[in-house]
């Protein structure tokens, strides 16, 4: 409770009572790391979260959290292994699908991400976020109509997701369909009166 409501140090105080009683309390452990994340110290994250791994390997959470500690080094490989790990403990965990996709697309392989962000939506069709990046890997690919219809869906399941409003602007702005760009721009900037990159992109039409 503590930790979901922004008060990180009760919350490491409790873990670290929790692991003084237990210092295999592999929970904990992965909580403490989080906790760490959450508190910007990576280094430290990913040391209590792998300690957690070498007691339960079995938790894909573990994993996931992992490779997102490990992206946010900038070791892509590592987060993408880890990933992949939570993925074969638990294939239906869209958020690791998605920011497996993510961890494709920076590393140059958006047909990979592809596949993966449609799996994603395909076990959770409202995953606004999958969508979102889906288009963004049609894009990357130069398939338009798909970018397109996965903005279009993004924004259908998440009417208020700014970020769909301008990568839908964008492609559209591609495709030379300025009035249908200005439009999804300003619905953008609408939403998010501070999205300066959806500001600059509407001075640009």
């Amino acid at each position: 409770a503590h930790q979901l409501s922004g008060r990180l140090a009760e919350a490491e105080r409790i873990y670290r009572e929790v692991l003084k009683a237990n210092p295999r309390h592999s929970g904990a452990l992965h909580l403490l790391g989080l906790v760490a994340f959450q508190a910007g110290n990576v280094d430290a994250a990913a040391q209590c979260i792998q300690q957690a791994i070498r007691i339960d390997g079995g938790q894909p959470a573990f994993h996931a959290n992992l490779g997102n500690v490990c992206r946010a080094q900038g070791r892509l490989d590592d987060a993408a292994a880890c990933l992949e790990q939570a993925l074969r403990l638990k294939p239906d965990m869209v958020e690791a699908e998605n920011t497996l996709g993510t961890i494709l697309q920076a590393q140059g392989k958006p047909r990979e991400a592809v596949s993966r962000y449609q799996h994603a939506t395909a076990v959770r069709p409202e995953y606004a976020d999958a969508h979102n990046n889906l288009g963004t890997a049609y894009s990357d690919l130069g398939q338009w109509d798909d970018a397109l219809a996965s903005y279009g869906r993004a924004i259908a399941v998440a009417p208020n997701y700014a970020k769909a409003h301008y990568n839908l602007g964008i492609a559209l702005k591609v495709l030379e369909r300025v009035d249908e760009a200005e439009a999804a721009l300003r619905q953008a900037v609408a939403i998010d009166d501070h999205y300066l990159e959806a500001h600059l992109m509407l001075a640009t039409l």
